[in-house]
């Protein structure tokens, strides 16, 4: 977000907007030391809104991803992901809303999740609505010696997904770690 007007504290904020384009935020990091928050953006009619690889601990927290599918810009093969993650871990996905319209028309994808390692990782509390795929969890997302550590999705709203949740193992390589964690939550906890 950034103020519109110079006044302390600001008064009014203006989301950042990212729109019309191939990614929105591409983040890479092969070290470790460097992460990515983002917060309160917008991001309309982009491929990819948020595309990251080897990054951890990052938080990306109540954004809102359009994926309105501008056929001038887009051909019907294309698949436009709103939060795509690849072996990433001990991040922070909520309170993001993300929107698609003409699912029949473009495969629209809320978030895929690859291979997000052994560790606990958590989506929590995102509303994903009119959508091909809600969320996809691919490859390896639990603990291998522990299948109740790992990838929980928990808490999220889907209204009027073709299919929520999509598990599979498609993009692993230990089979030990295919799928998400067992244990998803107990009724009444968070």
């Amino acid at each position: 977000n950034y103020c519109t007007e110079d006044i302390i504290p600001c008064p009014a904020k203006q989301p950042c907007t990212f729109k019309n384009l191939d990614y929105g935020i591409r983040a890479f990091n092969s070290n470790g030391l460097f992460s990515i928050k983002v917060d309160s953006a917008d991001f309309i009619d982009n491929y990819l809104g948020i595309s990251m690889s080897l990054v951890n601990d990052a938080s990306i927290i109540k954004n809102h991803f359009y994926l309105n599918a501008d056929d001038q810009y887009f051909n019907q093969s294309d698949i436009l992901v709103g939060i795509y993650t690849e072996r990433c871990t001990r991040y922070q996905i909520e309170e993001n809303k993300l929107i698609g319209l003409e699912p029949d028309y473009f495969e629209l994808i809320g978030m895929h999740i690859l291979n997000s390692l052994p560790e606990h990782n958590e989506v929590y509390n995102n509303s994903l609505s009119n959508l091909t795929l809600g969320i996809i969890a691919a490859g390896e997302n639990r603990n291998d010696k522990d299948h109740a550590e790992g990838l929980c999705i928990k808490c999220n709203d889907f209204i009027d997904c073709i299919t929520d949740v999509y598990v599979t193992s498609d993009g692993g390589s230990i089979q030990d770690r295919f799928g998400i964690a067992t244990v998803q939550g107990l009724p009444g906890s968070s």
